[in-house]
């Protein structure tokens, strides 16, 4: 066996030991982990899934309430897995099981007549409770839909981590891809909203699927394969239009997608030969993408059948009427700019950071400021060489675009909203780590050279 087929060998078997490591991380206590109120709603609102793929009832009151919220992607999700666990009438099943009445006797639930008086539903009582372990049996069925939706995203949070992990062999090799999905393994925030039955890990898995489909994308487009480069773009429609119909801000990859084709474009009309062709196929391309991510956004979302164009403004306003409303309800509001750059930079990168990756203080900042100045030189002399779009020209406008996108739109300083950020933390930290890596050996290796001579 030649020594590059034994180092290929090692390198999957790692890969497939520290993917396995974190399937026992985020899988492992789900039946006792914390229960978050919104996983109610999520759970409840899967019930669209029967109606839309199973009894095809598009008259239902729901798709005017729950999908004017909420964008249904995550709500089919939960729906389907609930569906292939066994149960066949989700409806009906909660109804059965009282999934949806918070207040039930207290003779059932063993709770006061004052804790009653306060007319908080079950799944808001018990939110963040460390004791799940004995509840009452009245609710265990119902906690069992939730545990099940629990699992599904887990393993969307454990999907991100091969995603990431491509992600840094794209631009840095084997030890940059393992260390971007250790550190975003290991992340706190990822591990706490990654077990939680809601559209964050969903959302977080299309994001991160974006960004890899647009290199991959640039990479036929480059090596001039017109039929791979367009079926590439008809995928990226696809997964943007699975993205903003699991979360509104799922639309960042539309942007993202489109100032990586601007970059392709502009590389291509600064060239001498071919840029006609070149810049019509790139053109071409980008409206098949618009074009599917546009219909499949629409056909996913029964709301909009009517007047898709005003409905899809009616679930914009209606999200910053709801963002407005719990501004003024809840404490830990963001209102400023200011404020919301203060929020993401401390909570995700500063040493006083709730989500930080490292102990050490000041660790994180240096690590992502070392990956983020090298990653910008190295576009550049790239660029410099062939004029073309390479793969560190797109992840760095996926991380501009996703921090400039939260801090302009994050109305609380609710843990989960910042998950979006942990993997363009997590990358850029690793490959700064392993260029500060390769330098110190770098000058390990002529220290030594020096004192052998």
């Amino acid at each position: 066996m030649r020594i590059t087929d034994s180092g290929k060998i090692f390198k999957i078997i790692l890969f497939i030991l520290v993917l396995g490591f974190f399937y026992y991380r985020f899988t492992v206590g789900l039946n006792s982990y914390l229960l978050h109120q919104d996983e109610h709603d999520f759970v409840t609102g899967s019930r669209l899934f029967n109606d839309f793929f199973l009894r095809r009832d598009l008259s239902s009151k729901d798709w005017q309430e729950i999908a004017l919220d909420q964008p249904p992607l995550a709500y089919y999700i939960y729906g389907l897995t609930l569906y292939l666990g066994g149960h066949k009438n989700l409806a009906g099943e909660q109804e059965k099981i009282g999934f949806n009445i918070g207040y039930l006797d207290k003779a059932v639930l063993g709770w006061s007549t004052e804790q009653l008086a306060s007319l908080e539903p079950w799944w808001v009582r018990l939110q963040d409770s460390q004791d799940i372990s004995n509840l009452p049996s009245v609710l265990l069925p119902s906690f069992k839909m939730i545990w099940q939706a629990k699992k599904t995203a887990a393993v969307f949070s454990l999907g991100c981590l091969p995603l990431i992990y491509f992600l840094g062999l794209e631009i840095g090799g084997f030890l940059t891809g393992i260390l971007s999905m250790l550190i975003l393994g290991f992340n706190q925030l990822m591990f706490l909203t990654g077990r939680q039955a809601m559209a964050d890990s969903i959302l977080l898995f299309f994001l991160l699927a974006n960004v890899l489909l647009i290199i991959y994308t640039l990479k036929f487009f480059y090596k001039k394969q017109a039929l791979e480069f367009l079926g590439s773009t008809f995928l990226i429609g696809v997964n943007i239009a699975l993205a903003t119909s699991t979360k509104l801000n799922g639309g960042i990859t539309f942007f993202i997608w489109g100032l990586a084709a601007l970059l392709a474009l502009i590389s291509v009309l600064i060239k001498k030969k071919g840029r006609v062709e070149e810049a019509l196929l790139l053109v071409n391309g980008f409206l098949i993408s618009i074009i599917i991510a546009s219909n499949l956004f629409v056909f996913l979302n029964p709301y909009l059948y009517p007047d898709p164009i005003s409905r899809g403004i009616n679930m914009v306003e209606h999200r910053i009427s709801v963002s407005k409303f719990q501004q003024q309800y809840f404490q830990d509001a963001l209102t400023s700019f200011p404020e919301k750059t203060r929020a993401v930079l401390n909570h995700a990168l500063l040493s006083e950071g709730d989500w930080n990756n490292f102990e050490i203080p000041f660790l994180d900042l240096l690590f992502f400021l070392s990956g983020f100045t090298t990653l910008t030189f190295v576009l550049i002399k790239k660029f410099k060489i062939n004029k073309n779009i390479s793969s560190e020209i797109v992840i760095l406008p996926w991380i501009v675009v996703t921090f400039i996108a939260l801090i302009s739109y994050i109305p609380l300083n609710w843990n989960r909203y910042y998950l979006p950020v942990i993997p363009c933390i997590a990358i850029t930290q690793a490959y700064g780590i392993g260029r500060i890596g390769e330098l110190i050996w770098s000058k390990l290796k002529n220290h030594v050279k020096f004192l052998v001579e």
